[in-house]
Parts: C-alpha cells; structure tokens; sequence
C-alpha cells in the first residue's frame, strides 16, 4: 500500500484504518444495555 499523507496534518498512513475496515464484535452494542440497567435498577430512570 503506498504511503498517504494527510493534506493538513502532514501526518503518514500506510494501512487502512482498522475501525473502518472490520466488523464490529457480536457485543459492541453491551455497554449501552449494561449503562441502560444499572439506570433503570437504581431508580434514576422509570
């Protein structure tokens, strides 16, 4: 992969960004179940 320079950072990539090229995990979405019951256990959400 050739080098990429950012136009106004001047910073270097060489590979492509993880976050925008894999799948996200089966669980990605359990901190918002798991913050949406420690809410509504402690009263502070109906």
């Amino acid at each position: 992969m050739a080098e990429r320079r950012h136009p106004r950072t001047g910073l270097t990539s060489r590979a492509a960004n993880p976050v925008l090229t894999t799948e996200p995990a089966p669980d990605a979405n359990e901190w918002h179940h798991t913050l949406w019951a420690r809410t509504v256990n402690s009263g502070i959400a109906p």
